[in-house]
């Protein structure tokens, strides 16, 4: 296939997929899995429900993936980010049908199947556990004042299953919820959506925002730092552990 004939495809398209373009997608798909990109880190029926048009933005954003992943340092055991911190996915259809673009990544996508425990990032109280259209169950937990002044919060989207209420006291490393692909811009692709929001007061205002959440790893920035319960945490600042259940190097079941 030449380059010019699959450029003039990418291009005028427009997310249609015919058979001939399937075979097309194919082919890309096949290209994908056996590049350097993270194994899985894309279905190939959500690339066929893309489109070509989608597809491409896809293929255009896979290198910037990369790019952040080779930042991250994963401990043993850890599910892989499949969507980054500002990472920008061009267009994905959803189940109702349409498609939408994406703006810059407000959070991390954690790549696990439906109904994987979700943990608390650490110690706080339950701000909110409720039902969100586009969301699905989600939690928000308060952490308080960090040591720089500022208030942080960790939001938990998409579940299948909210274990808490809202006013409950929880720690670092509990189950709070099961995760799913509820919501809207879910997808249908299952993942927890993990956001760190920040701000000046306690109560939420338009100065809250969103931020990196690489940079509050228990660890250090970039180092994702799985929940264990033989640790000890620190309290002088607030940081961070990962979101979702690791297995750890002494769990029987991690190389199955």
């Amino acid at each position: 296939m030449g380059e010019q004939t699959l450029e003039s495809e990418l291009r005028f398209t427009e997310g249609h997929t015919t058979p001939r373009n399937e075979r097309l997608l194919r082919e890309l798909a096949k290209a994908i899995e056996e590049s350097p990109i993270e194994p899985n880190r894309f279905n190939l029926s959500h690339i066929i429900g893309a489109g070509l048009t989608g597809l491409a933005a896809i293929v255009e954003s896979s290198s910037f993936a990369v790019a952040q992943d080779s930042k991250i340092v994963y401990p043993p055991g850890a599910p892989k980010i499949a969507s980054d911190y500002l990472d920008t996915w061009g267009f994905l259809r959803g189940r109702y049908g349409y498609e939408r673009t994406l703006g810059p990544h407000t959070g991390i996508d954690i790549d696990v199947l439906i109904g994987h425990p979700v943990l608390a990032a650490a110690d706080g109280v339950i701000f909110r556990s409720h039902w969100s259209n586009d969301s699905g169950w989600r939690i928000v937990i308060e952490h308080g004042k960090d040591v720089d002044g500022s208030y942080l919060r960790t939001i938990y989207l998409h579940n299948d299953k909210n274990l808490v209420a809202p006013g409950e006291n929880i720690k670092r490393g509990q189950i709070i919820a099961l995760s799913g692909v509820s919501g809207r811009m879910s997808y249908d692709y299952p993942h927890l959506h993990f956001m760190v929001y920040k701000g000046p007061t306690q109560k939420y205002s338009e100065e809250w925002t969103h931020v990196n959440p690489h940079e509050y790893w228990v660890d250090g920035p970039y180092r994702i730092t799985c929940f264990d319960t033989s640790k000890g945490y620190q309290n002088s600042s607030i940081r961070f552990t990962y979101p979702v259940e690791c297995k750890l190097p002494n769990d029987k079941n991690l190389n199955k």
